[in-house]
């Protein structure tokens, strides 16, 4: 596993590959950031409703819970990239695993520098949102209903965006081919037919 800052990896193939992405990469970020902010006002929706019960101190409750999300967000980080990693290929050993961040788009990412299934993608791409979100969603509604595990599943859905985002584009595709294998390369996923 490669650990890079600042920078994707460099992919190079004797394929040749094509984008699945119907736009440029600042129309990208621009359908990222809506979904974003959809998912951003559903979970404050959840949160009014969820604090409506501490009226009395809604602005106390409304601190605490920044603080627990900002926690849960160091909690929830290296969980989402662990978990990508598991659902991908190649083990910790492998030099085609790249790990790191990208200050230009300010997120974490992993990437497996080789061509892969598309179901494979897939499920690399969901995996860590419907694990995490499942489990402290069950935790919410059966257990321990607080502000603490309601930041948890904020934070990992909405660290999820650009991993939900992937997904639609991927299903989106309708290219069924046998030798037809995808990479994700920076923000964009491309599919080369291995022929």
């Amino acid at each position: 596993m490669i650990f890079l800052k600042d920078s994707y990896p460099i992919f190079n193939s004797k394929h040749e590959y094509i984008d699945i992405h119907p736009t440029s990469d600042d129309i990208y970020l621009r359908n990222i950031f809506k979904l974003f902010l959809i998912l951003f006002y559903s979970l404050c929706f959840g949160l009014g409703i969820m604090m409506y019960t501490y009226h009395s101190k809604f602005v106390h409750s409304a601190f605490c819970f920044l603080g627990f999300l900002v926690i849960s967000f160091i909690i929830v980080i290296p969980l989402h990239i662990l978990l990508h990693i598991l659902t991908l290929p190649g083990n910790f050993s492998d030099d085609e695993l790249c790990v790191g961040f990208n200050k230009k788009y300010l997120d974490f990412f992993v990437i497996y520098n080789k061509p892969i299934s598309k179901k494979n993608l897939i499920i690399s791409s969901i995996f860590p949102l419907l694990f995490i979100s499942i489990i402290t969603f069950l935790l919410l509604v059966f257990e321990f209903t607080n502000m603490f595990m309601y930041a948890l599943f904020c934070s990992n859905i909405l660290m999820s965006t650009q991993d939900i985002y992937d997904t639609y584009i991927l299903l989106k595709d309708k290219s069924e081919e046998e030798h037809t294998k995808y990479i994700k390369v920076e923000n964009f996923i491309y599919k080369m037919n291995m022929k």
